[in-house]
């Protein structure tokens, strides 16, 4: 060994992740991940007398307790001399940002309670659940009684656009109340160089030299892992080529670079030893996400938001089915925790990803006997205007239609707004504004002459409609010429058409109300074959005279509203790779975002329950105007994404607000 490392002044710590609902694991395979990796686990920290942490959530703990108590035995007696600390999950492994806080909070609780009620101890620090990072997650972990969280670095320092080491310095997250929560950081990269070298991909020299580099990047403690257990010596199965090295044991290895690295000087600590009172006197909380990064999550790129909300099996669909099971529990099963333990369990995160088709199928048997017994539809609700309501009489109406055939816009004017559509595109927004801001031209369409640049040298259109299809290689939209169907209701105007794309009828309402500073579309997908596509509308272009002092709210699993100035440039919805199709999505767990200045705002508001859509948003600083869009996704492309067989109806507000 000829690689050189002083570690004399570091200190740094070991965790390993645990879980048994891990999305590619067969629930009969627990016994084997038992043999495989959590006993190895404990005997290596009693064989080498480290301290060592484990971060597990309170349903892989009952698990592994019905299952195999003996483990949950040594797993006590490591802890009682020192060596082994428990770091908390919650009762299920749940992405914080996509989930309204009174279910984070009681996810959290539940977990604390298996912790006391199997282990006897309650954790005093939590590992961010996949590390999907946003104010709002410090909230619940704060008020559930946690004094510090992990979080992994790497992506907060291409949040916050700085170095490492500058992120490293920073001791306290911020919450969306005035409340703060003590930060130990993990690092992504040197994670998995470990798991790189336990799998035989790289030398215990090639580790201690990549380590040697790496370490400068560091102000104090080295992480050297705080990752998956279930990854040595067993492969969850997810890829084919996640296959073990033959005669290799993994365990063994890792053995070895420990003790490598303890005789270099590397002082393991237990998490909770390193987050001592005198390094963190003084230190001030820091907002650690950004309006471009709303909520970084691990790893590279492609590990984003997105990957729990718009892609999986069908992530819309039992994200939507769990915010009308959250609403009816909530009201009137409140005492019940055997419903909150079923609700935690379907909002874990594993069901959304690399989810085999048997556990798939259970999921969703399980979902409807939940509805049925709480009386919660489970399917998709078929939006429908009733017809009742669409007589044909403009008296009903106080305001204004002109709807000439030689023009190409149909315009309407009440007492509280404006609006305009194209009929040469599909109803699209040509303009829209309200009496609040003074009829100021909120959102519309912008012309190709607009941008010097050639990159916006094209006509951007509000209220449409974007699909596209990777295996046909198509892109669609409803920006068709047609002729609109015009009702009139009491204090109500519809303006309605439907666009044939090929593989779907797409229908299309517009709402417009006489009494209210509001406009409702609607979007009924009609004749749906099965497909796996990028599904986009919206698509606002913001035409505010003052965008460049704009910014966007919105719930991210917390309280209260998080707030993001859009002082950079960035675009959530640009593609990854050829494989993921955005860069991340803005967490909006209550069904509203809310975008304006200090003086003039406009509420989107949707309900998470009809469809848990997500928005996206494009910020570029442009001349005369900067190119400000907002984009609600139904549905986005990676690696974990399916066709789906049917997709939601849409329903949007859009409200003026001060």
């Amino acid at each position: 060994m000829n690689v050189k490392l002083n570690l004399n002044k570091n200190k740094g710590y070991l965790l390993f992740h645990i879980n048994t609902s891990f999305s590619s694991i067969e629930k009969d395979q627990i016994n084997k991940l038992l043999e495989k990796c959590y006993w190895p686990l404990l005997h290596m920290i009693k064989s080498l007398n480290i301290k060592t942490a484990i971060e597990i959530s309170g349903k892989s703990l009952l698990d592994i307790s019905l299952v195999d108590p003996k483990w949950v035995s040594e797993f006590k007696i490591l802890n009682k001399k020192g060596l082994l600390e428990l770091v908390g999950s919650g009762y299920c492994q749940i992405i914080g940002p996509l989930v309204p806080y009174e279910l984070n909070l009681k996810n959290q609780i539940l977990g604390i309670e298996q912790y006391k009620s199997i282990l006897g101890i309650i954790p005093k620090i939590a590992l961010v659940n996949e590390m999907s990072f946003s104010s709002g997650v410090v909230d619940f972990y704060y008020d559930s009684g946690y004094e510090a969280i992990i979080m992994e670095r790497n992506n907060i320092a291409l949040a916050k656009n700085k170095d490492l080491r500058h992120v490293e310095e920073i001791k306290y997250a911020r919450g969306t109340n005035t409340n703060r929560i003590k930060l130990l950081w993990s690092d992504s990269i040197l994670f998995q160089r470990f798991q790189r070298y336990a799998h035989g991909e790289i030398s215990l020299d090639e580790y201690l030299e990549n380590l040697s580099l790496y370490k400068n990047k560091f102000n104090i403690n080295l992480p050297i892992y705080s990752n998956d257990a279930e990854v040595f010596n067993y492969r969850p199965g997810r890829f084919k080529d996640e296959s073990l090295t033959k005669g290799l044991d993994e365990w063994k290895r890792i053995q070895l670079l420990i003790k490598q690295l303890m005789k270099n000087g590397l002082i393991f600590k237990k998490p909770s030893e390193l987050i001592t009172d005198s390094i963190y006197k003084g230190g001030s909380a820091k907002k650690l996400n950004s309006c471009s990064y709303p909520a970084p999550v691990k790893k590279q790129p492609k590990y984003n938001l997105s990957r729990w909300a718009l892609s999986g099996r069908d992530d819309v669909w039992i994200n939507t089915i769990c915010h009308r099971i959250l609403k009816k529990i909530s009201k009137d099963y409140k005492n019940r925790d055997d419903y909150w333990i079923q609700l935690c369990e379907l909002w874990s995160s594993d069901l959304r990803t690399h989810i085999t088709y048997k556990r798939w199928k259970a999921t969703k048997n399980k979902i409807i006997r939940l509805c049925k017994e709480i009386n919660v539809s489970s399917s998709y609700e078929q939006y429908k205007c009733s017809k009742s309501l669409l007589i044909d009489n403009k008296n009903l109406f106080s305001g204004k239609v002109i709807n000439d055939k030689d023009s190409n816009f149909v315009n309407i004017k009440t007492k509280f707004l404006k609006l305009e559509l194209n009929k040469k595109k599909g109803l699209a927004i040509n303009s829209l504004s309200f009496k609040k801001h003074k009829y100021n031209k909120f959102i519309g369409s912008i012309p190709a002459t607009n941008y010097e640049n050639i990159e916006y040298g094209a006509d951007f259109f509000s209220g449409g409609l974007l699909l596209e299809v990777p295996v046909d290689r198509r892109r669609y939209t409803d920006y068709f010429i047609c002729e609109p169907k015009i009702r009139y209701s009491k204090n109500t105007l519809f303006v309605s058409t439907k666009i044939n794309i090929g593989f779907a009828t797409i229908e299309k309402l517009i709402t417009i109300y006489d009494d209210k500073e509001k406009i409702k579309l609607n979007y009924r997908f009609l004749d749906w074959k099965k497909k796996n596509a990028l599904i986009r509308f919206g698509n606002f272009i913001f035409t505010h005279n003052n965008i460049k002092n704009f910014s966007y709210e919105s719930f991210t699993g917390g309280k209260k509203f998080e707030k993001f100035s859009l002082k950079k440039d960035f675009d959530h919805s640009e593609a990854v790779s050829s494989l993921v199709s955005s860069k991340t999505c803005i967490p909006a767990n209550s069904g509203e975002i809310v975008i304006g200045d200090n003086k003039d705002k406009i509420k989107f508001k949707w309900s998470n329950e009809e469809a848990a859509i997500m928005p996206l948003i494009v910020n570029k600083k442009m001349e005369p105007l900067n190119f400000l869009r907002l984009i609600f996704s139904l549905s986005e492309i990676d690696d974990t994404s399916k066709p789906k067989d049917t997709v939601s109806n849409i329903s949007l507000s859009i409200i003026a607000v001060q």
